[in-house]
């Protein structure tokens, strides 16, 4: 995937915004993030263990269940920038596979509320249906103060009273509800978590975005698609993946 030097003039830009909003913005979910243990969803991991395959949702969703117990936390983390082992089924197979993922996931309990971090408007919603898809979806427009840079956030695996009420160019203010989160049945089929995901460009997508990518296109995927920990308040090695 090729991009152009607007397009990475334009990311790091809203990599400096966000790193300077370290700190300020509303957090996405109640909870202590300090304490959420890092789901490690990699080839091997001791999170994985006991799946019949590595896309076995019900077992990831117990050891989920496991791993807040122990914590005494609400909400666990699932990391941005990450190979993961778990994407054994189609959409993602095939001659380039996609196992890179460029959000961050919070998981926690359905009906979950998920707040703005920051100001912004709706640019589009739906609801993305089919197996192993996003379910209820809706992003957001946003925009770097005193200038003309836009970028964009994705709020994947919602319920679908949460497409009841946006319509486009809705105005979010910092800390509004976005939306609550969604059960497996309408999820996509996923353990319940919010799949967050920031991007400078949508590349023609409406609704929706790539989540995960082939590894061999990592590089410019990541330009596009920036490091959350900011917006998590959060630091870098606790959010992306081999840091």
């Amino acid at each position: 995937m090729h991009l152009d030097d607007s397009v990475r003039s334009r990311a790091a830009a809203v990599r400096r915004w966000l790193e300077s909003m370290r700190g300020a913005c509303f957090p996405i979910l109640e909870g202590d993030l300090t304490i959420a243990p890092v789901i490690d969803l990699t080839a091997g991991s001791a999170d994985l263990e006991g799946a019949a395959d590595p896309g076995d949702q019900g077992a990831l969703s117990r050891r989920i269940e496991d791993r807040l117990k122990a914590a005494g936390a609400t909400v666990a983390l699932g990391r941005h920038d990450e190979a993961r082992a778990m994407y054994s089924m189609e959409p993602f197979t095939g001659p380039a596979p996609r196992c890179l993922h460029l959000g961050v996931d919070l998981f926690a309990d359905p009906g979950t509320p998920v707040r703005a971090p920051f100001d912004g408007t709706v640019h589009s919603f739906a609801d993305h249906a089919g197996d192993w898809d996003y379910g209820p979806t809706i992003v957001l427009r946003h925009a770097v103060p005193d200038s003309e840079v836009v970028f964009f956030s994705l709020w994947g695996h919602l319920d679908r009273g949460s497409l009841d009420g946006p319509f486009e160019a809705l105005v979010v203010r910092r800390g509004d509800t976005v939306g609550r989160l969604g059960t497996r049945e309408v999820n996509g089929g996923w353990a319940p978590h919010l799949h967050f995901q920031l991007m400078v460009d949508l590349r023609g997508h409406y609704a929706t975005f790539p989540g995960v990518v082939p590894p061999a296109e990592r590089e410019a995927w990541l330009e596009l698609c920036p490091d959350p920990s900011p917006v998590l308040d959060l630091p870098r090695d606790r959010v992306v993946a081999g840091v």
